[in-house]
């Protein structure tokens, strides 16, 4: 099923925001909470805007109030600089550590201020995708990076492809790239043609640094690599994005 939203109306929009949490929790946090897991994922949702101090300016009020304190995961609020014909400006990570963390996540979202946030969100953007994922494979801490590649594909063999592309970062990182995190996330939820089952993103600790690993990169570390992975991955795009705000 698309998780394409351009055809519905902002109210729509406002509704099928808090559906898709309170969906994902039914398919994913009950069960988790039932196992005592512990893993870790995220919601990605990408909108459109001409108005990116409004957005950051309703989450700054909800995350203020008394309701956005007790948000147990983290935000993101992610600038879309280079993404190719992908419509969005924007992308707002939120990211929670556990199913538990989901949970009282959703109970938060109940209040007032989680519903205002979403309708102020609705008036001064347009929606463009949205999903939900899991990390398999994480390195350094991406929390605290600025700047990160990210590379949307089709994954056959999922432990094949990251062991090949850990091997590569470390190996990058030996020959003196200034990677400061990485890692690979799977799909799990609202996915479509033009966002692959999994997505890889290389962090660096600002954009400069990011620029420097792009001039200096080892283009024989790198044809390794993709020799190991050409027949298990299909590359849908390759985008940079830059942290706007976190909370």
């Amino acid at each position: 099923t698309s998780c394409s939203f351009n055809t519905i109306t902002k109210g729509e929009y406002t509704l099928k925001l808090k559906l898709i949490m309170i969906l994902a929790l039914s398919l994913f946090g009950i069960k988790g909470i039932a196992d005592d897991h512990a893993r870790p994922f995220s919601v990605f949702i990408g909108i459109s805007t001409d108005n990116p101090a409004a957005i950051v300016g309703a989450w700054d009020t909800f995350m203020e109030s008394d309701c956005g304190k007790s948000h147990p995961g983290q935000v993101s609020i992610m600038n879309e600089f280079f993404n190719g014909e992908n419509p969005a400006t924007h992308t707002v990570v939120i990211s929670y550590p556990n199913q538990n963390a989901w949970a009282q996540g959703i109970a938060n979202n109940r209040c007032l201020e989680w519903s205002q946030l979403m309708r102020n969100v609705s008036t001064t953007s347009e929606p463009v995708f949205q999903t939900l994922g899991m990390p398999v494979l994480a390195g350094g801490d991406l929390t605290k990076d600025r700047a990160y590649t990210i590379v949307q594909m089709d994954v056959s063999d999922e432990a094949k492809y990251a062991s090949a592309f850990e091997g590569w970062i470390k190996a990058q990182i030996d020959a003196g790239q200034k990677i400061t995190s990485y890692g690979i996330v799977r799909t799990v939820g609202g996915s479509q043609g033009d966002v692959g089952t999994h997505f890889a993103y290389i962090g660096t600790a600002n954009g400069l640094d990011q620029l420097d690993n792009a001039a200096t990169s080892d283009q024989k570390l790198m044809q390794k690599f993709r020799s190991k992975v050409s027949n298990i991955r299909t590359v849908k795009s390759v985008s940079i994005n830059y942290v706007g705000k976190r909370y």
